[in-house]
């Protein structure tokens, strides 16, 4: 039995397990020593999956259990190519979306519906998004894809004080507060602001439930590591969960443990962590039971 049979470690992508598009080799293989001691690894991002496509240039995709794409919308088997779960935003949603496409000429829009990312309102930041994640998307307007399942909408193009206006419209809207996601990625080393738009009761948090159910994975044997807000859920969903050395200050006084930057190799010092803390227990049982 390895030390990591019934343990799932799931990890968010940009900014904790890779680097404005560099793999820290020790990242790599630590997570396959987790693999070879019975543990499980899942990406937890809020790409789509296709654009995941882009990491698994750099990331072998076969150390990868089942995987949380879409900030939560969906869990994907990246071995298989196929969904296992997906949910789809509410009418709500795509009504703002109109309303935004119509009156915030500004504000650029993907839409992002099973393999697929339609572009609303092209903008700078969606061209750089699309370019960054080797999206390939279609210029459409709200008919031709109103009636389609859409899983995920992005806006792009606005600083934080925009962003929050523009979240405050959406809760005027009549959206509810889990339909609404403030997500950020390092691009070009600037970050990106975005407002994502989830299906109602979408979170990372929630499909590691989900994934949990899957795997039956043991009690305390569930961790997690990320570095931004929308990996909130999934950090307090964990039984052992840590933040990088980059995540906010206020995202780190709400985790176990504090592991290294995202550079340096914060995944597999996680790792080196939770080997550290199974081993005692371990050692520990068996000191129980040869007494």
């Amino acid at each position: 039995m390895g030390i990591f049979d019934g343990c799932l470690l799931a990890s968010d992508v940009d900014g904790t397990l890779i680097a404005s598009g560099y793999l820290p080799p020790e990242n790599v293989e630590a997570i396959k020593y987790f693999i070879s001691e019975g543990g499980k690894f899942s990406i937890s991002t809020g790409r789509s999956a296709g654009a995941v496509n882009q990491v698994f240039r750099i990331f072998d995709k076969k150390l990868t259990s089942y995987s949380i794409v879409l900030n939560g919308g969906m869990i994907y088997d990246f071995q298989g190519e196929k969904s296992v779960f997906d949910m789809t935003v509410s009418e709500k949603v795509k009504e703002f979306t109109k309303y935004i496409a119509d009156t915030d000429k500004s504000v650029g829009i993907e839409i992002h519906s099973g393999g697929e990312v339609y572009v609303m309102n092209r903008n700078s930041e969606t061209d750089l998004h699309e370019e960054y994640e080797e999206l390939n998307p279609y210029f459409v307007s709200f008919d031709e894809v109103k009636d389609y399942s859409w899983n995920k909408v992005l806006m792009a193009g606005f600083n934080n004080s925009e962003r929050e206006l523009r979240a405050e419209k959406a809760k005027n809207f009549g959206l509810k507060d889990n339909e609404i996601l403030n997500t950020c990625a390092a691009i070009l080393g600037e970050d990106r602001l975005y407002l994502e738009l989830l299906p109602v009761g979408a979170s990372k948090g929630e499909a590691l439930k989900k994934l949990r159910e899957i795997y039956d994975i043991k009690e305390g044997g569930l961790f997690a590591i990320g570095d931004y807000y929308n990996d909130l859920s999934m950090l307090a969903v964990a039984d052992i969960s840590s933040a990088t050395g980059d995540a906010p200050e206020d995202l780190k006084q709400k985790v176990n443990y504090v592991s290294k930057k995202c550079r340096d190799g914060a995944v597999a010092d996680f790792i080196e962590y939770l080997k550290t803390i199974l081993e005692v227990k371990i050692d520990g049982r068996n000191k129980k039971e040869r007494a």
